[in-house]
């Protein structure tokens, strides 16, 4: 570690922040996490996408659920003009996407318990 790096981390360190175990994509160097939550190198500064990264996976995993939760209403939406037509096959698709439905609810709920 160069001493201008050195100098800048004990700085970060001196004012609260918590060095991590990651390192900057850039250059190499420690990243720190200040008080504020913002995630910062001592050369680059603020660090965006490797903050988002760092937020808990149980998190982005309800959030990707959700958004399948979604897409699938909008595709039982689609489907609801076919229900008239009553066929075995149109029964079909709508029941695999409700069933896919069903099954990223209990995902859902499994995550929050």
């Amino acid at each position: 570690m160069s001493e201008d790096i050195a100098k800048k981390s004990a700085l970060l360190l001196k004012e609260g922040a918590i060095m991590l175990p990651e390192t900057c994509p850039i250059c190499g160097s420690p990243l720190f996490k200040l008080k504020d939550g913002r995630i910062v190198c001592p050369i680059h500064g603020e660090i965006r996408k490797l903050k988002k990264k760092m937020e808990g996976k149980e998190e982005k995993l309800e959030e990707v659920i959700e958004d399948v939760i979604d897409a699938l209403k909008d595709k039982l939406k689609l489907i609801i003009p076919k229900i008239e037509a009553g066929r075995k096959a149109e029964a079909e698709e709508i029941y695999t996407w409700l069933k896919a439905l069903e099954t990223a609810i209990n995902v859902k709920k499994n995550l929050k318990t």
